[in-house]
């Protein structure tokens, strides 16, 4: 409660993408935090009436669920390596891209999320930014595309 994601030095390294989370419903989920250094937020879960992410899991009961997968995986947890898996997609198909490049896709195609927020504002270079979701929705095949 109160914290945001500039008071913590690596997610607000110039270095580092920092992700947020979004529910199914496309608004911040509970425990997304405010903040100038969110860059994108990535689907997670949200509330109690939404679904989590579908995902496999540990064999058995060792795992998250008893089963072999789990349809209620969240939290940054999950936000945070799906970008990730964005990223190595991009990368994938082009190498050669820097950091700096990384995060100028992921802003340039970033997809507008939660219009209903009235936080969303304009940046002094004429695009949409939210303090609960960066620049918006991290859309996979629209930065995959982009870099190529």
């Amino acid at each position: 409660q109160g914290d945001r994601v500039e008071y913590d030095p690596y997610a607000s390294s110039r270095y580092t993408i920092a992700v947020g989370a979004i529910d199914d419903d496309d608004d911040a989920s509970w425990y997304n935090e405010l903040g100038s250094s969110m860059l994108v937020v990535a689907p997670s879960d949200g509330r109690t009436s939404n679904r989590g992410i579908f995902t496999t899991d540990l064999v058995g009961n060792p795992g998250y669920v008893a089963g072999d997968y789990t349809p209620s995986f969240g939290g940054t947890s999950s936000a945070s390596p799906l970008a990730a898996g964005v990223v190595a997609l991009m990368l994938q198909a082009n190498p050669g891209l820097s950091w700096r490049d990384v995060q100028h896709i992921l802003v340039r195609t970033a997809r507008h999320n939660d219009a209903s927020d009235p936080g969303w504002t304009t940046n002094g270079v004429g695009r949409s930014i939210n303090y609960a979701y960066g620049f918006g929705a991290i859309d996979a095949g629209a930065a995959v595309a982009m870099e190529k």
